[in-house]
């Protein structure tokens, strides 16, 4: 499920951003390109996305899978903070 949320939150960063949060031309170099570097917090390319949002990213996206969340609906409440994003 940590890779499902890292997913959807790869897919939300894409959607608020315009690019994606790692790139690579080939899949391996994207793959290495994920395990080595930092992305870059959407609020930057962005700024325009809420603080509560990008928290939400960024903490999604994590390196370290201890450190997303680990269930969606921890990830859901914190969205819900965030004005216009969930009902």
């Amino acid at each position: 499920w940590w890779t499902d949320i890292y997913q959807l939150a790869a897919m939300a960063y894409e959607m608020v951003t315009g690019k994606t949060p790692y790139v690579g031309e080939t899949t391996l170099e994207l793959a290495m390109n994920i395990v080595t570097q930092e992305f870059v917090a959407p609020s930057t390319i962005n700024s325009e996305i809420p603080k509560e949002l990008d928290d939400v990213l960024v903490k999604a996206l994590s390196k370290n899978k201890d450190d997303r969340y680990r269930d969606i609906w921890p990830m859901i409440d914190e969205l819900k903070k965030v004005e216009g994003i969930v009902s």
